[in-house]
């Protein structure tokens, strides 16, 4: 990063490298992902992004590594800033920012490496295609989406005979509040229309790891299924940020708090977007495509001394794939309109965004 500033008698340029530090060699675009666990297809090129190409003409340095730990910046003893890798190596900072996503439970818990990846999605690939009832736990957008895709590529056994897909929701509409009931009964229809058994008001607490025969809910029944799959949504991955910084950085669901301008509420060096933030709204990828953008402008203009730009919200829309052709969409500044199968497949379940996703790569 650089900027000039003036006086009147010189001009004072600064220049700062920017450091990217990740884990993996690659991006994954999660929204592929669940068609890409359920049966080997062409995703399996393009959902997993390989970070090279990210900083044009050198602009940048990729890091290999896990962050485990921040040491802030010391002004009374002048220590400065800084990451801890697994590794044991050490990496100043003058602004941080932290993207570090959810984890994930289920059939897309990847792994670290490409190679255990691929051990891992030919297994549960093998799981599903043996199974001849799979329950699946959790009726958001994630579990909602894995049963259509269930059905729609496994509609029968290798007996040649109907596979059972049933989906276990907490509450009594699939989904959550944020959506009105219309748009939740509408999800419904379509899952029903694909063969797929809805059960809601019922939760399961522990699930069996492979193949199964059945499993007990928290309210005592017993359901039948010889495959059951997490899909609740993800989690903060921000253990090592309340190691860090203390367990005030984080609320009690492990998100972290940030002012309107995404600084962390005790540290102005450094910043948080994405699924970690604590802001009242769904977490999805297109936030991010909003938060980046205010996150990279400010970190120049507190670098700079200059005022930051202070987040508004975004809307809340969310398209829900059924299956490549179907589904349904809800954009909350048209509330009372549910848009079907037409406006879905375009603007998700065709291709599942992975294209648009791409694109800054290069790919």
């Amino acid at each position: 990063m650089s900027w000039s500033s003036s006086s009147s008698r010189k001009k004072t340029i600064v220049i700062y490298n920017i450091v990217l530090i990740d884990y993996r060699p690659y991006r994954i675009l999660y929204p592929a992902c669940l068609r890409l666990a359920v049966y080997p297809n062409d995703l399996e090129k393009t959902a997993f992004v390989p970070l090279d190409r990210i900083f044009r003409d050198g602009e940048g340095v990729i890091k290999r590594g896990k962050v485990i730990a921040i040491v802030p910046r010391d002004a009374k003893s002048g220590v400065a800033a800084r990451v801890i890798l697994s590794t044991s190596e050490e990496i100043q900072y003058d602004v941080l920012v932290l993207s570090t996503g959810s984890s994930w439970s289920g059939p897309i818990a990847f792994p670290d490496s490409p190679e255990e990846i691929t051990r891992f999605l030919a297994k549960g690939r093998e799981d599903i295609k043996r199974a001849s009832h799979i329950m699946v736990c959790g009726g958001g957008s994630v579990g909602v989406e894995l049963c259509a895709e269930l059905k729609e590529y496994h509609p029968v056994t290798l007996l040649d005979v109907d596979k059972r897909v049933t989906l276990v929701h907490g509450t009594e509409m699939l989904l959550n509040k944020t959506y009105p009931p219309k748009f939740r009964q509408s999800v419904e229809r379509r899952l029903k229309a694909k063969g797929v058994e809805v059960i809601c008001n019922q939760s399961i607490d522990k699930i069996p790891e492979g193949p199964c025969s059945a499993v007990v809910t928290r309210q005592g029944d017993l359901l039948e299924a010889d495959l059951v799959l997490a899909a609740r949504g993800g989690k903060p991955n921000t253990n090592f940020i309340a190691q860090s910084l203390g367990q005030d950085a984080l609320t009690y669901s492990g998100q972290a708090k940030v002012r309107p301008t995404f600084q962390l509420k005790h540290h102005d060096d450094i910043f948080a977007l994405g699924d970690i933030t604590d802001f009242p709204e769904e977490k999805q990828y297109m936030k991010v495509e909003v938060h980046a953008p205010i996150v990279a402008e400010n970190c120049l203009a507190m670098l700079a001394g200059r005022k930051l730009r202070q987040y508004k919200g975004s809307n809340e829309v969310l398209v829900v794939a059924c299956g490549r052709n179907g589904g349904a969409a809800y954009f909350d500044f048209l509330p009372n309109f549910v848009f079907g199968d037409w406006v879905a497949r375009k603007l998700k379940s065709r291709d599942l965004t992975v294209p648009k996703l791409s694109a800054p790569y290069g790919y």
